[in-house]
């Protein structure tokens, strides 16, 4: 591995860099920009744009005052985060409505007569779908029964929404057709910020990777769509962020 100086900076040769596949700079743009970002996020001239999904918005909002730090943005010291700990955006960000959790909060506070209504109306969805196996079927009646007899907490229900069942059943659109109401949805924030980021070519950097590119000047890091995982870029460097908002509640 080596590092290039230039003045003060001590900079990464990414080329040198394990699992680095491009680089995007906006302070130096290329033609080749959005298509190497694929769906990372958006270039719009001279900035970047991107779109943070989130269940706290307090982060959001100290960072706008200046005040917070940007690696408590996501998930305890970044434990969850494929790119290290920092600020995650994406232009595809209803692909990561799925990482919210408290939009699953109305299950924990469900009476009886409620709970029997959303199972109901979740089996009668079930045996209507046309597009699942016979024993994906039985598999899903048999934990919804679990639920009702109280053998599964109502939080197992969550695997409804997920594939192969598709159940959005988080959403106030679903949940006022039956008479219940819906816990918050997760807030969006868009994000415009500035800087050079490391294409990584893996689903998940290594720390040494990270911690390379980090100490040689880079602001952070994405990975593109494709097959490599679902496209997202994390900015490690809060000067970078030049503009965060409007906020608003999702509605994916």
């Amino acid at each position: 591995m080596k590092l290039r100086k230039r003045g003060y900076l001590v900079e990464a040769v990414w080329e040198d860099i394990e699992d680095v596949s491009g680089v995007v700079d906006t302070r130096n743009p290329n033609r080749d920009d959005s298509y190497t970002l694929g769906n990372a996020a958006v270039l719009r001239g001279d900035r970047l744009i991107g779109w943070h999904i989130t269940d706290d918005s307090s982060v959001i909002r100290s960072l706008k005052k200046k005040s917070g730090s940007v690696i408590k943005s996501y998930g305890p010291r970044g434990g969850r985060a494929e790119l290290g700990p920092g600020l995650y955006v994406s232009a595809v960000p209803h692909l990561w409505s799925g990482r919210s959790t408290d939009k699953w909060g109305f299950l924990s506070k469900l009476s009886k007569e409620d709970l029997n209504k959303l199972t109901d109306q979740l089996l009668k969805d079930l045996r209507n779908s046309g597009r699942i196996a016979d024993f994906e079927l039985e598999r899903a009646e048999r934990d919804i029964n679990y639920v009702r007899q109280g053998v599964m907490s109502a939080s197992s229900l969550v695997l409804l929404a997920g594939q192969p069942y598709v159940i959005p059943f988080w959403k106030d659109s679903y949940l006022s057709k039956i008479g219940l109401k819906a816990s918050k949805s997760p807030t969006i924030v868009e994000v415009e910020f500035v800087g050079k980021y490391a294409r990584i070519s893996t689903s998940k950097a290594s720390h040494s990777t990270l911690r390379t590119l980090r100490r040689g000047g880079f602001d952070g890091a994405f990975i593109s769509d494709g097959f490599v995982g679902v496209p997202q870029l994390v900015i490690w460097n809060t000067k970078a962020i030049k503009k965060i908002g409007p906020d608003e509640e999702y509605k994916g």
